[in-house]
């Protein structure tokens, strides 16, 4: 069974199944549902890099306006600096944005990382004994959410998905995976 196709009431950024490597399904296994973050999450992932390279030129610039510092200080260079770590912190976010895939299927959910050597963390459906949907003050102005599991292995953090578009529908589903597994 395939992810919902885009426009038949699926969620956003729902991806084919056939996105799942085939080697990380077992036998009988069926994608219920497989979604990719946000885009936002790359913007979400970056916030404190973006918000350095913002402040600093800023205050150098009020330092430069202000205390008259001569124009021997490097200020141009402080700009490009930051700059490039701006820019370099969101080509890494989109590397990990494009290497992270939510799936969920009749066994089990998984968050996969990576493009050529997929990490995975999976947990059975039988084992989540509760799945909670939050929102930080940016997810909510963005209308995301994300996901996080509670097992009865214990810490669960790094099966969370996160960045998520229409969370609470990502969270039924995946209840009603778990009780159709039960």
């Amino acid at each position: 069974m395939n992810a919902p196709a885009p426009g038949a009431g699926a969620t956003p950024l729902a991806v084919p199944a056939t996105a799942v490597p085939a080697d990380l399904l077992g036998d009988g296994e069926i994608v219920i549902l497989a979604v990719k973050p946000s885009p936002w999450f790359v913007v979400l992932a970056s916030w404190q890099v973006l918000a350095v390279a913002i402040v600093v030129p800023l205050l150098v610039y009020l330092a430069v306006v202000t205390f008259g510092i001569s124009s021997a200080y490097p200020a141009p260079a402080v700009f490009w600096v930051c700059g490039v770590a701006a820019l370099a912190r969101l080509l890494a976010g989109c590397f990990q944005w494009a290497g992270r895939l939510y799936v969920l299927t009749n066994l089990r959910v998984m968050r996969i990382l990576g493009t050529t050597r997929p990490e995975v963390a999976q947990c059975l459906l039988k084992e989540i004994r509760a799945v909670n949907a939050t929102a930080t003050t940016a997810e909510r102005m963005l209308s995301l959410g994300s996901l996080s599991f509670e097992t009865t292995q214990g810490d669960s953090s790094e099966l969370s998905w996160l960045n998520i578009v229409f969370a609470e529908e990502a969270r039924q589903m995946i209840n009603d995976a778990i009780g159709r597994a039960r």
